[in-house]
């Protein structure tokens, strides 16, 4: 397998891997909203306000994330069609490596804050669901 190859199969199995990871995540915020506004009866004010909202603003974090990254993407694609000579792919790879960097910056804050506030609105419900579920059995 040429070097050229291995950079085209790892290139298509990241895509993979982040089609995948962005189907999984839309599931989940699905199904956690689903659940949230089903159970809104069996919930207390605080339980419903804090589970919503943590979950909300890992929405919002992954979302604005997503966009981010998005116009990133196409700023170097763009980017790329003017490229004419050895001395502007030069200078494109450079402003490239800079832009990833920033990038990665980011994500290294992003990733972190959508999964704590969305772990903690999930924790939250699962902990109401089970304090209305006691207190339906034993009154």
């Amino acid at each position: 397998m040429t070097w050229q190859e291995r950079r085209e199969a790892q290139s298509q199995m990241i895509e993979k891997v982040l089609s995948y990871t962005k189907v999984v995540l839309g599931l989940g915020y699905a199904g956690f909203f689903t659940a949230w506004s089903g159970a809104k009866p069996y919930l207390s004010p605080k339980e419903l306000v804090s589970s919503g909202l943590c979950m909300t603003i890992s929405v919002v974090a992954y979302l604005v994330f997503e966009v981010y990254q998005g116009f990133v993407m196409s700023r170097l694609s763009n980017a790329l069609v003017w490229i004419q000579t050895e001395d502007d792919f030069q200078k494109y790879a450079s402003r490239q490596l800079k832009t990833v960097k920033t990038f990665q910056s980011v994500s290294k804050f992003v990733y972190p804050v959508s999964a704590l506030t969305g772990l903690t609105g999930v924790a939250i419900l699962v902990y109401a669901f089970v304090h209305s579920l006691f207190r339906l059995w034993h009154p």
